[in-house]
């Protein structure tokens, strides 16, 4: 085979294309990788280099297995891999031929990166929401000269993403709405699979696989809790509408009880709640019904010489119907108790109930989601330009800030 002859020169899988060849079909050799990972890049190497064109059969199982000395079946679950990214696809009587799809890429494709994200244009993003993550990589992109291909998480499709991974793009950003959903983290990973570089903003433990770049949850927690503290604050609740434990949560009570422990305070007082999802337009009735839950769940905390003086709550925008709830169960919010919350967007326009609250948050926190987005640029460009090429994943953690309101 002219292929075996011409691309495997190595009795073993270390390197399987020596420097010539490699200098010759336009291909680096390649890395210390797994047998099966191996045989999958090479052959995308002879597809990319224009070796193998769509519609070519490719060798035999079987001479695969003794060119690389490799078993069979190895070879076989190579090939089968590549038929899930559409590179191959398996006829009868004639084996794995390369897909009719295939297309060996383009210099436009090279110099674009996937954004999987909304990108708000019209008005400022909200500080503490995803789309401050993706303004911030949107711009980054930008600044070192690349195009951004902009993909709404609701319309990603796997199938979509094996077509797109055989244009080549340079990379993938996926933002913490994508990588938060099944269906964002299968598109991350079927390109990643393909050999496409991926960073991802979360740290959920799929997150953990990819270079991410997270704003630093627990720090927040952390550094508002000792805020509280130094107001000689001592008994803390922290309201919890999440459904599940999420990572962030996770985070954030850790930095909570840390500042705590140190000062020698009694543990937080965790009230696990459900709560009328939060209208995104103004409604009254929403807010009085919001604020009546949290009356009902805070009022035995309210009350003997243990009543709670700090109330954390997970986000700016329950800090309304908190405080007004406060309010209900006989406390005044104003000198008895401080509420804090987080992500810091009390003053924007999204936040439509502070219109009906006189007394604002005592603190916040801005996760700095920009700067997110920013990092995540950072991480990609250091794979994209080689800067970075052994497989572990790097974290970027991002210092919050803490912002005081009153």
């Amino acid at each position: 085979m002219a292929l075996l002859a011409g691309a495997l020169r190595e009795p073993t899988l270390g390197p399987v294309m020596n420097q010539s060849s490699a200098s010759e079909s336009g291909s680096q050799p390649l890395p210390d990788l797994p047998p099966r990972a191996r045989i999958v890049q090479v052959v995308r190497d002879w597809i990319e280099s224009g070796e193998l064109q769509p519609g070519a059969r490719l060798p035999a199982e079987q001479t695969l297995a003794a060119s690389l000395s490799v078993a069979r079946g190895t070879v076989r679950q190579a090939l089968a891999e590549l038929v899930d990214l559409g590179l191959l696809e398996k006829q009868l009587h004639r084996g794995h031929v390369v897909s009719a799809q295939v297309t060996t890429g383009s210099s436009l494709m090279a110099r674009t990166c996937l954004l999987l994200g909304e990108l708000v244009e019209q008005r400022e993003p909200v500080p503490g929401f995803d789309e401050a993550v993706v303004s911030g990589a949107a711009a980054a992109l930008a600044g070192a000269v690349f195009n951004r291909l902009s993909l709404h998480p609701n319309m990603l499709d796997v199938d979509e993403g094996r077509r797109i991974a055989m244009e080549r793009p340079a990379g993938v950003i996926a933002c913490h709405y994508a990588s938060s959903t099944e269906r964002g983290r299968a598109f991350v990973d079927v390109l990643a699979a393909a050999g496409v570089p991926c960073v991802v903003n979360g740290g959920n433990a799929w997150c953990e696989g990819y270079d991410r770049a997270v704003s630093d949850q627990e720090q927040g927690g952390y550094r508002l809790t000792r805020l509280l503290i130094e107001r000689g604050r001592r008994h803390f609740v922290l309201l919890s509408t999440a459904a599940d434990e999420p990572y962030w949560l996770i985070e954030r009570e850790r930095g909570i009880r840390r500042a705590l422990d140190e000062a020698g305070l009694p543990p937080i007082t965790v009230v696990p709640m459900q709560v009328a999802p939060r209208s995104d337009t103004e409604d009254l009735a929403n807010l009085d019904q919001r604020t009546r839950t949290y009356a009902g769940h805070l009022v035995e905390h309210c009350q003997g010489k243990d009543a709670a003086d700090a109330v954390m709550v997970l986000s700016d925008s329950d800090c309304a119907p908190v405080t007004a709830g406060l309010r209900l169960c006989g406390l005044d919010p104003a000198s008895q108790v401080d509420v804090v919350g987080y992500d810091h967007y009390w003053n924007n326009d999204a936040m439509w109930e502070r219109r009906h609250e006189s007394v604002p948050p005592l603190a916040t926190v801005d996760k700095r989601n920009t700067a997110v987005g920013r990092a995540l640029v950072e991480l990609l460009m250091n794979r994209v330009e080689g800067e970075v090429s052994d497989d572990t994943p790097r974290v970027r953690w991002i210092e919050p800030e803490l912002v005081q309101l009153r």
